[in-house]
């Protein structure tokens, strides 16, 4: 008798820990409407779904035009705000357009993360420079960010899973490794993107971790990067791992994770492949269903997932923005026929590399309402 009980509690408990949305159990899908959507100026091309965000109520995204880098801001609702600019190189407070790695505005300073010159830069929300934070070989590369009092957690791309820094020295606190890390750099084109996208909940410190590839999950961390549960869902579509290097491509099961006083907010991020077509690059949709599912925080399950009627279906790539209790605010990066029922603002201003390079995609972003909560309340 007393085996019997201890199975059964086993099996009770087991579903706590892993979270997810019931066996065999259908996550309820609701349609939300479009109510703006406009193209932005001279949007960095490199990786900007997972360096967009929001702050204090406005959105931010990397911009190049000519060699500068900067910050524009928007509002929620088109308007175009302010633009911080750095100055280009390796150098203290200088910032290098194309070896940006990942970047994140929060508690009133800005984090930019230089590849080139392995640091960790600090600006204040004016753009004046601060302080380097020097990133050594045990940190790895890093690639997603977020802080919450004075340590920054970060993922890797190949080596640390999860790390936390310390930000009023710049020490390592701790890291947890891949169980396959890659050290060996000449293994890993054409290796499978290991990393995802990461998001601290500021009331709690709790950090979500939800991975581009499969399996489709999202671990949920504490402070002190234990291992808190995972959390997943099953998923109907068939998706292909995300490769590392300028060839091949994926899908991005989540590319953003986003959170409020309720729920985790998990976005698909689309898929591309990449070839070669003479001396230029060709970036083809692999496209998907859009979607993004919608975790409770108390639970852990799976309780709803959101799609919006005018982009039923992603042909490129695109992240989730920010979240409000009235607005989901996305970006996307249309390779084909995404946004063709979308009524978009807003004058296009590319990089000038889009053209150099061959390259044919069209930003915007998109503005949806939250439909987990009532308007208004």
């Amino acid at each position: 008798m007393m085996k019997k009980i201890s199975l059964i509690l086993i099996a009770a408990i087991i579903p706590l820990i892993l979270g997810g949305c019931g066996k065999g159990g259908a996550v309820p899908v609701e349609t939300v409407s479009v109510i703006k959507a406009w193209m932005p100026d001279y949007m960095a091309p490199n990786d900007p779904q997972s360096k967009a965000a929001m702050y204090q109520g406005e959105i931010y995204y990397p911009v190049m035009e000519g060699n500068t880098f900067g910050l524009q801001f928007y509002s929620v609702t088109g308007e175009k705000g302010r633009r911080i600019t750095f100055p280009a190189g390796n150098g203290p407070g200088e910032v290098q357009p194309f070896s940006v790695s990942a970047l994140k505005i929060v508690n009133e300073k800005i984090y930019i993360v230089n590849l080139a010159a392995r640091t960790l830069s600090l600006f204040d929300t004016e753009g004046k420079y601060m302080d380097d934070i020097q990133l050594n070989d045990e940190m790895g590369f890093l690639y997603s960010l977020d802080t919450f009092k004075d340590r920054l957690y970060f993922t890797g791309l190949f080596k640390n899973r999860i790390g936390a820094i310390d930000l009023k020295d710049g020490s390592l606190i701790k890291r947890v490794e891949y169980e396959d890390p890659i050290t060996d750099m000449t293994k890993i084109m054409g290796s499978d993107l290991k990393t995802g996208s990461l998001n601290v909940d500021q009331s709690g410190g709790h950090i979500y971790l939800g991975y581009y590839n499969a399996p489709y999950r999202i671990e949920e961390y504490d402070e002190n990067l234990e291992l808190v549960r995972t959390m997943s869902r099953p998923l109907k579509e068939k998706y292909e791992n995300m490769k590392v290097g300028g060839l091949g491509g994926g899908h991005l099961l989540i590319s953003s994770v986003k959170n409020d006083e309720k729920y985790i907010y998990a976005s698909f991020g689309g898929g591309q492949k990449t070839s070669r077509d003479g001396g230029g690059m060709q970036i083809e949709a692999m496209p998907r269903p859009f979607f993004v599912s919608v975790f409770d925080k108390a639970s852990g399950q799976c309780v709803k997932e959101i799609r919006i009627d005018a982009i039923p279906v992603l042909e490129g790539v695109a992240g989730l923005v920010g979240v409000t209790k009235e607005h989901l605010v996305f970006l996307i990066a249309d390779f084909k026929d995404t946004l063709k029922d979308v009524s978009l603002e807003g004058e296009e201003k590319q990089v000038e590399l889009l053209g150099q390079m061959g390259l044919k995609m069209h930003f915007a972003f998109v503005v949806t309402d939250n439909p987990l909560y009532e308007q208004g309340q």
